[in-house]
This record gives C-alpha cells, structure tokens and sequence, in this order.
C-alpha cells in the first residue's frame, strides 16, 4: 500500500510541478514583455535620435536591471522555486517517504514539544472515537465522559471525519499531511493579500501617516528605513527602490516565510497538527474587514469562530474595531459577533445534551488556559504548575488568564491608529503568558511583526538580531533535555525549565523593541504634526 501510494504521489507531484513551471513561465514572459518591451514615445525618440546623428537602429533589445544588477523576475523565480520545493518537502514527509530510523526523530515526541499543542492533534481525536465506543449506545457526548478530552465540541465535530475516513493510522497521516498543506497555502495566501492591501490602503490614518513622515527631521528619521520599506499608499510617496526589501516584493516574502518555515512544514506535515485553524480563521477576518467593500458580519463570524476555539482570541476585536470604517460597521460588528457567538456555543446542545453541557463547554475552552495537566513546552508555566500547591491552582490559574487581557486597554489607548501593529503585540503577549508555547506560534507573530514595516524600522537592529539568532540554543536544547528527562531517564526538569526560561527572556527583548519601535514611531509622528501646525499658525 505504501508503495502504491508513494507511486501516486509521486507521479501526481511531478504532473504539478511541470504544471507550475508552465505557468511560473509563461506569467515571466508576459512580465519580460512588459518590462523589456520598449514603448512608443522610447522608439519614437531613439528614431529622432538616429536620423539627427546619422546612425541606424540596431535590431538588439535594451534590458533592463535593477539596483541589484539581477533581471526583475529572479525574486518572483526564486520564490516559485521556494514554493515548490517546500511542497515537495510537505508531500514525502507527509507519506513518510523517509527511512524509519530517521523518521522516528521527525516524529518524537520531544521535537513535538516545541513544535505543536497536543491538543490539537489527530491522536486527540482517536482517543475521543475510543472513549466514545467504549460505552453503549455509541453517542457524541460520552466522548467527554471523565473530562479526558480537551478539544473544543464544535472543532471535533468537523475534523473527526478526516479520521474516520480509513482505519489505518498511516493513510490518516497522509489525510492530515495533505489537508493541513492546504490550510497552510491559504495562510500564506492571506497574509500576502492582507500586506498588498495595507499597501494600498488610503484610510484617514495611512493619509495621515504618509503625510507627516515626509515632515520628519533628520535626526527623528526611521534607522532602518533603508532596510524596511516606509512608503504606503498608491505608487508611495517616496523612492521604492531605496530600501533593501523593496515594497513589491514584502507581501510575497511574508507569505513565503510562514509557508516554507520548516516550523510550518514540520507541525503540519509531521505531526498533523490543526493548531493553524485558528490562524486562518484571524486572517480571514482582517482581510474581510480591510477590503474596500468587506462585510462586518462575516467577520464577526471568522473571530467568532476563532474564539470557539481560544477564547483569548476575543482581544482582536479591539484591533478589528480600530478598522472599521463608521460607527454602524461597529455596530454590525459587535451584534454580529454577539449573536453568532451565541449560536456556535449552543450548536453543541445537540451533539451533547442538557445535564453535562455546560460542564463539557466551560472544560474545554478553558483548556487553553489552565495550568494543570499542562504539559512541558517552550512556556514556562509547565514548570510553575508543578511546584504550586493544589489549593492555590485557581488563584493562579485566574490570574495568568487575565494577564494578557490587561494591556489591551493601555495598548489601545497609545496606538489606536495603528491596529496591525496591536495585532502582533496582542499575539506576541499571548506566546509568553500562554501555558503551551509553541515554536509554530513564534513563527505567526513574527510575520505579524513583518506586517508593520515602519514600526520594524525603528526597533534597535544589533539588538533584534542577536535575540532571533540566540532563540536557536534553548530550541534545541530543550529537544535535547526533553528526551534525557521523559525518554532516556538521565536529566530532570530543571535543567528544561531553565531553557524555556532563557527563550523566554529573548521573546520579551524582541516584543519590547517592537512596542518601543511603535511607540516611539507615534510619538515621532505626533510631533510633526505639532511643528506643522506651530508653521501654520505662524
């Protein structure tokens, strides 16, 4: 069967990859005809220019480059390229091409203590199928009997199917392999259509933004704007082709770092994880929401949605709000959102029943923010849980739930104008306060991070580096001291905690130069507008 399969695969890999090189080709012809392609009032002025100085035009075609000295398609060709091989990559590791004793490392569980939320993984929903056929008649709600199951109702309803296709573990593997490749192309996808929109925006707060950033003196100026582009709007009001990572080419190379991050492909392709469900959902609400014509009610039912899953998902209405483009969209926006909320926590009275329901709901999505039972991760609190005392869970328990809710407010108040960057400091905040921290989480904020390129360039460079680069030690070590504790029996949890603790550390230095950057980037703006309006009076 595997054989038979990997046949398939391959054969149908293959056809898609000459079907991309088709189009990957023909769309660079098109745009080397538009790029290269001489206009008229060009030909009618070199034409001028031979008959004046007595010479003839010669049949070989002017290029063009750019600063780099490449031609304009190698960044598109590059990418593709990208893309493909990371497809690939997805594709064998989802069929489990490799050797067993390699593969048996790809799927540890102590690489999926960093990578994944075991929640969220097919064995979640094996487990639920298990406990359920142990009892007489079958039915939905004794999958929940014991309150051994932590994932959301409604989230198992849907993805349950996927395992209930076939039998065998493996063909399920390569279901999710394949399905969460799917996910992760529309992640990518909407995060690239988000960034090429924030680009294009002309709100009152972009038109404000671009006219006072070309007031700024010298000494207020962005350090890094020749690494970041700080040009929005149509065309933008400066010289694109001074930064380092060009305008055009920023929303491409977003999406392009959460699709090919061996992050993604591992968490998807290895261990199947749906933890990119609520992901997706998020962006497809800030997408809807920015689009000229978006509808506030389908966006209050993505977050909706998305909240079923987290409940702390519900701090990026504030953002979603800031967006809104009148009063009645926020009023739309929160009755929707009231309502479809309602409705999705009820659709699981009838899959469950009166006497356990709310038990089963309140259980389930509090699992994301409850200490016990948690297991060792990238966070910290996996370590805090075990040396409270039972009597105290609670207090704790409330208290580290509500710490993420607490500098929603004080954020929005500094930087309402600025509701993408609240996004990635909202997210940034829920990795380090969260009970599991994933690695797959660091790499979305990251590219929340990458969506606001004027905040990023303000932050402190030397500073920035040197704590991304040195997140790659207690990675790694913590791969290492969680198989020497767990599966060896030769190391404790000390010397685990303390990793996860100087990783840690490093997520707040990256999260401070970024709230410094933006604060900084408001205050810089707020005083241009102050001397123009000193200029105007005077």
């Amino acid at each position: 069967v595997r054989c038979w399969l990997l046949l398939n695969v391959g054969r149908c890999s293959v056809q898609a990859l000459r079907i991309t090189d088709h189009i990957a080709s023909l769309a660079g012809c098109l745009r080397t005809v538009s790029v290269l392609a001489p206009s008229t009032d060009m030909l009618k002025n070199e034409v001028d220019s031979a008959d004046e100085n007595g010479t003839t035009m010669t049949d070989e075609p002017t290029t063009s480059k750019v600063s780099d000295g490449t031609t304009p398609l190698s960044v598109d060709v590059r990418a593709s390229a990208i893309v493909r091989w990371a497809i690939l990559i997805r594709i064998l590791l989802a069929i489990r091409f490799l050797p067993s004793d390699l593969d048996q490392y790809f799927h540890s569980s102590a690489l999926g203590s960093v990578l994944i939320r075991p929640v969220y993984t097919p064995n979640q929903i094996r487990e639920a199928i298990a406990l359920r056929n142990l009892f007489s008649p079958v039915q939905f709600k004794n999958s929940y009997l014991g309150n051994e199951i932590d994932l959301p109702p409604l989230l198992l309803a849907i993805v349950e199917p996927l395992v209930q296709i076939s039998s065998s573990v493996y063909v399920q593997h390569i279901i999710f392999g394949l399905f969460l490749l799917v996910v992760d192309f529309v992640i990518a996808r909407k995060l690239e259509q988000i960034m090429t929109r924030l680009f294009e925006a002309q709100d009152v707060n972009t038109q404000w933004e671009n006219r006072l950033q070309k007031l700024l003196p010298e000494k207020i100026q962005p350090k890094l704007s020749h690494t970041f582009p700080i040009e929005y709007g149509q065309g933008g009001s400066y010289n694109t082709t001074t930064s380092i990572i060009e305008r055009k080419n920023l929303p491409g190379l977003i999406g392009l770092v959460y699709f090919a991050s061996p992050i993604t492909i591992l968490a998807s392709s290895c261990f199947g994880c749906f933890q990119s469900f609520r992901v997706v959902l998020l962006l497809s609400a800030f997408y809807e929401i920015l689009r000229p014509q978006g509808s506030a009610v389908l966006t209050a039912a993505f977050v909706a949605f998305a909240v079923q899953i987290n409940p702390h998902l519900m701090v990026f209405l504030v953002p979603i709000t800031f967006m809104c483009s009148s009063r009645r969209s926020i009023t739309v926006l929160a009755l929707s959102f009231f309502l479809v909320s309602a409705y999705l926590f009820g659709l699981p009275y009838s899959f469950i029943g009166a006497p356990r329901f709310l038990e089963v709901m309140f259980h389930t999505l509090g699992s994301g923010l409850r200490l016990s039972g948690a297991s060792p991760s990238m966070s910290i609190f996996w370590y805090t849980q075990m040396q409270l005392f039972l009597r105290f869970g609670t207090y704790f328990q409330v208290l580290l739930a509500g710490l993420p809710f607490l500098i929603v407010v004080p954020t929005a108040i500094r930087l309402y104008r600025y509701p993408i960057t609240m996004i990635g400091i909202f997210w940034f905040a829920w990795i380090l306060l969260q009970p599991v921290s994933t690695l797959y989480d660091l790499n979305v904020g990251l590219c929340f991070f990458a969506m606001s390129p004027r905040s990023l360039a303000r932050v402190n460079g030397m500073v920035c580096l040197v704590a991304l680069f040195a997140l790659c030690i207690p990675t790694i070590l913590v791969v290492l001291l969680y198989w020497m504790w767990l599966e060896v029996g030769n190391g404790e949890a000390n010397f685990l905690f303390f990793q996860c603790l100087a990783y840690n550390i490093f997520l707040l230095v990256l999260l401070l130069q970024f709230v410094h950057a933006s604060v900084g980037r408001d205050k810089a703006l707020c005083l241009a507008e102050k001397r123009e309006k000193e200029c105007i009076k005077s």
